[in-house]
C-alpha cells in the first residue's frame, strides 16, 4: 500500500456520495480549489458524516490547474457532479484543480481517525500526515482479515 510513496501523504475529506464514487471508480478526478504540495501522491480518502472514517486510498497520476469551465469541459463527464453544483463550488475562484485519480484501494474496514497515531484531527479540506500512516492503516486492515480468519477456524 505505500510502495514508491514520499515523505507523507494527503489527509483528504470527501462527503459519502464523492468518496463511494472514487472508490467504485465513477469518478476519476477529484475537484479542488488548490492543488497538493508537488512531493504528495497520495490521497486517503476521509469520507465525512455519517462515516467519518478513512474508507480509501488513492494515488494522484496528474493535477490540473485551469478555469472552473475549462475544467469542466475536460472532466465533468467523469467528475461524479451535476454542472450547477460544480459552478457553484467554484463561484468566485478563478482557477479550478483536477486531481486525476490513478489507482484506488478500498479499505476493506473503515479506519476511524481516532485508531492512528497520532491521531489527527479531521481536516477541513485536506491536511498532510507522515507516509507511516499507510503502514498503520496497512496493520489495522490485516488485524481485522485476521480475526475474520478466526471465527472460521475449528
Amino acid at each position: 500500500m505505500g510502495e514508491g510513496t514520499a515523505g507523507r501523504v494527503a489527509l483528504m475529506a470527501i462527503r459519502p456520495q464523492y468518496a463511494q464514487a472514487i472508490l467504485t471508480g465513477a469518478k476519476t478526478v477529484e475537484f479542488r480549489k488548490r492543488g497538493l504540495a508537488d512531493d504528495v501522491d497520495t490521497v486517503l480518502v476521509y469520507e465525512t458524516a455519517p462515516t467519518r472514517s478513512v474508507v480509501g486510498v488513492f494515488k494522484v497520476d496528474d493535477t490540473v490547474r485551469m478555469s472552473p469551465r475549462g475544467l469542466w469541459r475536460r472532466f465533468g463527464s467523469v467528475g461524479a457532479i451535476a454542472r450547477g453544483d460544480f459552478m457553484s463550488y467554484y463561484d468566485t475562484s478563478p482557477t479550478a484543480v483536477g486531481l486525476v485519480v490513478g489507482t484506488v484501494v478500498s479499505l476493506r474496514v473503515p479506519v476511524p481517525l481516532s485508531e492512528l497515531r497520532p491521531s489527527p484531527p479531521v481536516p477541513q479540506s485536506f491536511s498532510y500526515l507522515p507516509a507511516d500512516v499507510l503502514e498503520q492503516i496497512y496493520v489495522i486492515q490485516a488485524r481485522h482479515i485476521t480475526s475474520e480468519s478466526a471465527l472460521f477456524t475449528a
